[in-house]
């Protein structure tokens, strides 16, 4: 099962005018008779021939050049992708054969507008992401959906085998997405088209809401410095562990709390599950006494961060402390600055990138 709604990270926002739709289509009944199933091929073939059916149609699309541009922005070759336009050409002098009922819908609409339709199997892990495709050594590339740490499809390797639609299967996902410098009535007609069709196979369609997360500055900073992180998305309940963690890795799991002594103030790292012996931490760092900020004075300690956000890349003059334990863990999760926002960091990286005491201060 996908979760009720898509995350998109912010780096896809990068591009003005590029919009996607995602939708849930359920209970997708098959062509009842062979000439339902000719109906769609000659549909499908017509619209294709209709956008670009012969070559100097597909010279004269106003806006055929729009996918090859985009792909190049991504950092991709746009020869090496296929395109609406590109597909519509196959059927200058041949006709389209039906692959699924689905599938028709999609790319009867797909020929017809110029947006670009993809349909795939429900994600079955972690649910679906919208974000740049990205390794240690590369820059942000191409945009791709996930499911969980799986990629679903990317321009250059197109859908996953793993996701690959039966054409008996009565339930689907359709991602549609209109480039920058498509027109935005291309999407209203694409919309348009593929609903009347869908109707048609009097199956149930339910849009699937798209939440931006936006990057934090933590993270900005992590990817400036040439740190690598992931930054992952979960719904804050307090006293909840974020629910792509596994029991194993709960350990990993970092808090950041802000306390004071008479006149200092410290940022303490330590695992989610452990608590502060304040005398221990007070006798290490040479103070009488150690204590927590009160909550309402949390932002002002930190440069606007809010309880249960606070993240320990923060530019202010606290005085850092790692506790101990973290350092067993080769990665750590950390809170990236909003509720909800986890970033996955090495803790060599995180202990570099603030001058941490490592002190033994926690108990179980």
């Amino acid at each position: 099962m996908i979760r009720p709604f898509v995350t998109m990270s912010e780096e896809v926002r990068e591009f003005p005018d590029l919009q996607f739709a995602f939708f849930r289509v359920s209970g997708i009944r098959a062509y009842a008779c062979d000439s339902e199933r000719r109906h769609a091929e000659d549909m499908a073939t017509a619209a294709a021939r209709a956008t670009c059916g012969n070559a100097q149609a597909v010279s004269e699309v106003k806006f055929s050049w729009t996918y090859p541009e985009f792909y190049k922005a991504t950092g991709i070759r746009g020869k090496r992708v296929s395109t609406p336009f590109r597909q519509a050409f196959r059927f200058h002098d041949k006709s389209y054969r039906s692959i699924s009922r689905l599938v028709d819908a999609c790319m009867i609409a797909e020929y017809g507008s110029g947006v670009s339709f993809q349909c795939f199997k429900p994600p079955m892990q972690k649910g679906l992401h919208l974000g740049r495709f990205r390794t240690k050594s590369t820059a942000p590339g191409p945009i791709a959906i996930y499911d969980g740490s799986n990629v679903v499809h990317a321009p250059e390797s197109g859908l996953n085998h793993d996701y690959m639609l039966e054409e008996a299967s009565p339930d689907a996902v359709v991602r549609i997405m209109k480039v920058p410098g498509l027109p935005n009535k291309r999407l209203d007609d694409a919309l348009r088209m593929f609903h009347s069709l869908i109707n048609t196979a009097r199956a149930t369609v339910e849009p699937i809401p798209i939440v931006e997360i936006a990057q934090t500055p933590a993270a900005r900073e992590l990817r400036a410095q040439g740190h690598y992180i992931r930054q992952r998305y979960h719904k804050p309940h307090e006293g909840v562990y974020p629910n792509f963690l596994t029991n194993e890795l709960r350990g990993s799991v970092l808090k950041t709390l802000i306390c004071q002594a008479a006149d200092r103030r410290f940022c303490l790292v330590l695992g989610y599950e452990r608590r502060v012996d304040f005398k221990r931490l007070a006798t290490a760092l040479g103070s009488s006494r150690i204590e927590l900020i009160p909550q309402e004075d949390v932002a002002e300690a930190t440069g606007g961060f809010m309880s249960g956000a606070v993240t320990p890349f923060l530019d202010t003059d606290l005085e850092f402390v790692c506790d101990e334990a973290v350092t067993s863990f080769s990665h750590v999760y950390v809170n990236g600055g909003r509720p909800g926002n986890q970033l996955r960091i090495r803790v060599s990286s995180l202990l570099a990138m603030r001058r941490f005491q490592v002190l033994e201060f926690t108990i179980a």
